[in-house]
């Protein structure tokens, strides 16, 4: 007598339905991980603030003044928390951000009270993780000269200005600034910058010979809205070091902020600045290195027309 066994097993149907059912409950189990990781992530963003603003606060009490950089307050954040400070001295705003839940808080001096949102001209969550507290040479202030803005009728203009250390550990480059005219026209105000670091001097009395600048180690392009008679802040997306100036003849510049502009909409500026060799009001022995005219054409086309440009900044940690 013969036997007949059926050979049990899945169908390819129930195989589809077993994935399926295991890939909604994947899901399922991710976005609740995503929405636990999302809350905390928050909570720690505005229990940092509270910290920050009673030590910031406290530190005022003691030395009768807020200070410069966050760091001297000995506040620091760690993970996906983002924290930045800008300060004069005599009044703050800070700003903490989540990254994983992108939310923001901000709070000022004497307020008591954070509130949604950043601080002007912080990043927030989309600047990324860490404490950042920068300097800079003019810090709040403007930087002095007289300001117009015309149309000269096409192309690109670029202008920069030359920076250098003498502090011994360096410092290191994370973004840069420009000032708005007040003077600036809708178009000049909504035209994209693009902003280029370079670790070493421009090599010459002018910046006809941009090209001997090789590639830049740091590249940023702001495009959203810039506001007349304000600073426009460019962060990079990296950083790099630069390091005590030699002693060597000649100018000791080595960093080289350059910004691009609309030729069309650009601004010149009457070259004069008092003093030369500006050193930085937040940062001792970082200086702008550039003595009168401040901001210069790079473009040759350009280097006729009397297009300088004083508001270049750059932005800079210690190291």
């Amino acid at each position: 007598m013969g036997k007949h066994f059926k050979q049990s097993g899945f169908t390819v149907v129930e195989l589809l339905i077993v994935v399926v059912v295991i890939a909604v409950l994947a899901a399922i189990v991710t976005v609740a991980y995503i929405g636990i990781a999302n809350r905390a992530s928050d909570s720690t963003a505005k229990s940092n603030i509270e910290t920050a603003y009673k030590k910031l606060e406290t530190t005022k009490i003691s030395t009768e003044k807020y200070p410069l950089k966050i760091e001297s307050a000995g506040i620091a954040t760690t993970g996906d928390i983002r924290t930045e400070y800008s300060s004069d001295g005599a009044t703050f705003c800070i700003t903490t951000s989540s990254v994983r839940a992108k939310t923001d808080y901000f709070e000022t001096n004497g307020s008591g009270n954070y509130a949604s949102g950043k601080c002007p001209n912080h990043l927030g969550y989309q600047g990324g993780a860490g404490t950042y507290s920068t300097s800079s040479i003019f810090g709040a202030s403007a930087p002095t000269g007289t300001y117009q803005v015309y149309n000269d009728g096409g192309g690109n203009l670029w202008v920069g200005d030359r920076f250098y250390t003498m502090r011994d550990a360096g410092v290191r480059i994370v973004g840069a600034r420009v000032w708005e005219p007040a003077s600036a026209s809708a178009a000049f105000l909504s035209s994209p910058i693009q902003v280029q670091a370079y670790t070493q001097d421009w090599q010459g009395a002018n910046l006809g010979g941009w090209g001997s600048l090789g590639s830049p180690a740091l590249t940023a392009t702001y495009s959203g809205p810039r506001v007349a008679g304000a600073w426009t802040y460019i962060w990079f997306t990296g950083s790099t070091n630069i390091y005590k100036s030699s002693a060597a003849a000649g100018a000791k510049d080595n960093a080289t902020i350059a910004v691009r502009y609309d030729g069309n909409n650009y601004v010149a500026a009457n070259p004069a600045m008092d003093g030369n060799h500006t050193e930085s009001n937040q940062l001792s022995q970082m200086y702008l290195s550039e003595d009168g005219d401040v901001g210069r054409a790079v473009s040759n086309v350009y280097s006729g027309t009397g297009a300088y440009y004083y508001g270049i900044d750059i932005l800079v940690t210690a190291l």
